[in-house]
């Protein structure tokens, strides 16, 4: 797994200056070239920040889920999907994807945490683009923010467990709040996509997908 600082959606980077630290752990050692932040910077080499992409990458347990194409007919009934996909706008439609894979995205890892009985912490999602073979070309991967993992999601592989996962993922989509909360999706870790949630987008008005 690859984690990155902003996230690529970000159209702008962090702003870093170049500076020379010393670990003050270490006591009187010569200085070495770092990147800190503007405020941060003990001796600058400039006082022009430029943009970063930072990026770590680890290895840990991962969950990767495929809806076939024909599954369509069962997970894209969402009432508020329908309407935005029927509205022939582009952008509109784009946005309706957008939401309806963040939210069934975060609504399986919180519901595996929930059947899990872990600390919703423990696990996270990403989005990866699939050219073909997959519903809304999109592959969901589930995955144990603990380096090396945790074998969690490994263990949501298992056929009892996975069913379990929809279906808490379920009862999570069906909070009566007005698109999402902090008591169905939304969570501090996952502010930045709170724009992005909305249940309306992924359950019907039976409460299913």
């Amino acid at each position: 797994m690859r984690m990155l600082s902003p996230r690529p959606i970000i159209k702008t980077g962090l702003e870093m200056l170049e500076s020379m630290e010393t670990d003050v752990a270490l006591g009187n050692q010569t200085p070495t070239g770092c990147l800190v932040l503007p405020e941060k910077a003990a001796t600058p080499r400039s006082n022009q920040p430029r943009q970063y992409y930072l990026m770590h990458e680890f290895t840990t347990d991962i969950l990767r889920l495929q809806f076939s194409p024909d599954s369509d007919t069962l997970l894209l009934t969402g009432r508020k999907f329908q309407e935005a996909m029927a509205s022939g706008q582009p952008d509109e439609r784009e946005k309706a994807m957008t939401i309806f894979r963040y939210t069934l995205g975060q609504a399986l890892t919180t519901g595996a945490a929930l059947q899990l009985k872990i600390d919703p912490v423990e696990l996270d999602f990403t989005l990866k683009f699939l050219p073909q073979g997959a519903l809304l070309i999109t592959e969901f991967i589930i995955f144990d923010t603990a380096p090396g993992g945790a074998g969690y999601a490994s263990k949501c592989f298992e056929s009892s467990e996975l069913r379990a996962t929809f279906e808490k993922a379920l009862e999570v989509l069906s909070c009566s709040c007005g698109d999402s909360c902090y008591g169905c999706l939304r969570s501090y870790s996952n502010q930045w996509m709170h724009a992005r949630l909305n249940h309306d987008f992924v359950r019907d008005g039976s409460g299913s997908f």
